[in-house]
């Protein structure tokens, strides 16, 4: 019977290279998607779906390790924001639980916008990522 040298180590070693790889990916789909939500919270400014605030402050970013988004709009009511799925590993969840937010995307589509802003950085990441397997 074979015996091959070095097969722990190289098994050890394959399975640190894949949680490395798990790490950047999650870090880097956080980064994507705090751009997407600002790009989402701009594009609700700029279209001037601003009135008490709510449906911008409510938007947030939401991977495995968050909890539920507190916040507050321009008249000071406190909201607990928490999304209806709950992201699991290399997933990133961009949105709000605000009901009329679906009305105004349909309309402006703000989140598209924001989305599409950033498919090149997401391009750019898979790209990355595989030359790292």
């Amino acid at each position: 019977m074979a015996k091959v040298i070095g097969q722990k180590a190289t098994i050890k070693s394959i399975k640190y290279l894949a949680g490395a790889i798990k790490v950047k990916a999650n870090k880097e789909l956080l980064a994507i998607g705090l751009d997407i939500e600002t790009d989402a919270k701009e594009k609700i400014t700029e279209d001037h779906h601003v009135d008490t605030g709510r449906l911008r402050a409510s938007l947030h970013t939401e991977n495995p390790k968050t909890s539920t988004n507190q916040y507050s709009d321009g008249t000071g009511r406190s909201f607990k924001g928490k999304l209806s799925e709950t992201p699991k590993d290399n997933q990133v969840f961009i949105g709000t639980n605000v009901k009329y937010a679906q009305f105004i995307e349909r309309r402006d589509s703000y989140m598209r916008y924001a989305y599409d802003k950033n498919i090149p950085k997401l391009k750019i990441m898979a790209k990355r990522l595989g030359k790292l397997i």
